[in-house]
């Protein structure tokens, strides 16, 4: 639970980026996917470091591995991934 709303966990260095999502009718699936740091790559990428998946009404977690998970939920919402900073919480 955070703030009232219950959480996934995702793995260490998860990334999400939403144009390798799907659209089905009213449905949108995406997933997450693990890229551990590599010493002096200067790559800019176009996906965002995720931490965690809101898990809404709407949201479905249709499969689970030690490297993400894939997920749908409503197309009208917003993608349901986020990144909870550690370092702020403590403020």
């Amino acid at each position: 639970m955070r703030k009232g709303k219950k959480v996934y966990e995702l793995p260490p260095y998860s990334y999400y980026y939403w144009g390798y999502d799907n659209l089905y009718e009213n449905r949108r699936a995406g997933y997450t996917y693990t890229r551990p740091p590599i010493e002096d790559d200067t790559t800019g990428y176009a996906d965002k470091l995720v931490t965690h998946v809101v898990l809404d009404d709407d949201v479905v977690i249709l499969h689970e591995d030690e490297d993400g998970v894939y997920v749908e939920w409503d197309a009208e919402k917003a993608a349901p991934f986020i990144r909870i900073d550690e370092r702020r919480e403590e403020e």
